[in-house]
């Protein structure tokens, strides 16, 4: 579910990714192309390491770099480092999609690892139905341009200028768990 989750923000989310970067459309392309190339590096990559490497540790390992692409990609305002940041995470699902699917079958059987599989990719499903829902309170806000008729606009998103609004919520955000952990530890340490 988790990867369904994490797919399923991708969309809605990429308005605000090329907002961060500050990039149009066609530049902003290069954010999802390079995603999918290091996702297809990542399954010949599991391909070649899958009987080669101890699977534990492999998937830990891709795991761990995932979770910490993911938690730097808001972060990320130059657009170099934002392809690159889904690049890397292309490259760990690409390991982790294939190689799951795989430890299924050997685990599971062929009869067993196919129900195995069903429930896993309905699992997914959710994920990718629900997190689109739970993202978009969290998107900056975007308009809708109504007044032309039948013209290329007609119906196209306009981004509003709340980029540095958000970065100050975020930063406000931040500021006030950082507070709080602090408080915190300071209360147990007495």
């Amino acid at each position: 579910m988790a990867t369904g989750w994490i797919k399923g923000q991708f969309g809605p989310s990429f308005p605000d990714l090329r907002l961060i970067c500050g990039v149009d459309i066609e530049k902003g392309s290069w954010i999802v192309t390079t995603f999918y190339i290091g996702y297809t590096f990542g399954s010949i990559l599991e391909g070649f390491l899958y009987s080669k490497v101890n699977r534990k540790l492999l998937f830990c390992a891709c795991l761990s770099i995932l979770a910490a692409t993911v938690a730097v990609i808001p972060w990320c305002f130059r657009f170099e480092a934002m392809v690159s940041a889904h690049f890397v995470q292309g490259a760990m699902e690409g390991v982790l999609d294939p190689g799951g699917n795989a430890e299924i079958l050997r685990i599971w059987g062929t009869e067993g690892g196919r129900t195995a599989i069903l429930g896993m990719n309905f699992a997914l499903s959710v994920g990718s139905v629900i997190s689109p829902l739970a993202t978009g309170p969290f998107l900056a806000e975007t308009r809708q341009n109504k007044t032309s008729t039948n013209n290329a606009t007609d119906g196209s998103i306009f981004l509003n200028s709340t980029f540095d609004q958000s970065l100050e919520s975020t930063h406000k955000i931040s500021h006030w768990c950082i507070t709080k952990m602090n408080r915190s530890l300071s209360l147990d340490s007495t």
